[in-house]
């Protein structure tokens, strides 16, 4: 099965001169992915450059996408070629997207204790499970796929890799949530035809927990936290 990683940047930073789009290309084939998307802060790679490099690196194949900070929080389009600045409102996206059939993620949800945004069913496409940047403790990751439950969403692993070294770890851990790379049955011309194959549950190891069980565990570990910081003075 194909791997993907949908959350790949490629602008160069002044302390980081090899972090540019060959490099990145170069060190996922090398990581063992089959495809990547660029998803730069508030723009995107010309079509004619994404065309230069799948032509050089086929049969690895590269996509363009987006992430921009919104009011909800980090958002991932995939499909198009529009460009929107920070502070974006995710409503503004959305009702665009859902007329030109774009699909959109929710990036590392909880990043930084940031609170999971409130979302109706079918806003949401994906949410990013794993990434460099989404918390991996069992808690945060129940609330995660609560929140994907509760709106429809599917699962995506990504590195969200900055530089060529956030590849090493793609696939260094055997286990879904920390491979940080998604399959798919098939890779298509498209992004949006390519990500519209992932089942709704591409993670269903997880413990093979009902919602129940998952809300049972979460009170539990919360729980837990409230006695370790407070004794008993609860």
């Amino acid at each position: 099965m194909p791997l993907i990683d949908c959350h790949v940047h490629y602008k160069v930073h002044a302390r980081d001169l090899q972090t540019n789009e060959e490099a990145m290309v170069q060190a996922a084939i090398a990581a063992g992915l089959d495809a990547i998307v660029f998803t730069e802060h508030h723009q995107r790679l010309l079509a004619e450059r994404i065309a230069e490099l799948n032509a050089k690196y086929g049969p690895f194949r590269v996509y363009s996408g987006i992430e921009v900070a919104t009011d909800i929080g980090d958002v991932l389009v995939f499909g198009g070629d529009k460009c929107w600045p920070k502070g974006t409102p995710f409503r503004d996206i959305q009702e665009e997207a859902g007329m030109e059939d774009w699909l959109l993620c929710l990036a590392h949800p909880l990043r930084k204790g940031r609170p999971l945004p409130g979302l109706r069913p079918g806003e949401m496409n994906f949410i990013e499970v794993a990434s460099r940047h989404t918390p991996e403790d069992y808690l945060s990751q129940t609330k995660i796929r609560l929140k994907a439950a509760e709106v429809s969403a599917r699962f995506l692993s990504n590195s969200d890799a900055h530089k060529v070294k956030h590849f090493t770890d793609v696939r260094a851990i055997p286990t879904p949530v920390s491979r940080r790379c998604t399959g798919v049955p098939q890779l298509m011309p498209s992004i949006v035809d390519t990500l519209r194959q992932i089942p709704p549950e591409p993670f269903a190891f997880w413990l093979m927990d009902t919602v129940e069980e998952l809300v049972r565990r979460c009170e539990e570990a919360e729980q837990s936290l409230e006695e370790e910081r407070y004794g008993d003075d609860l």
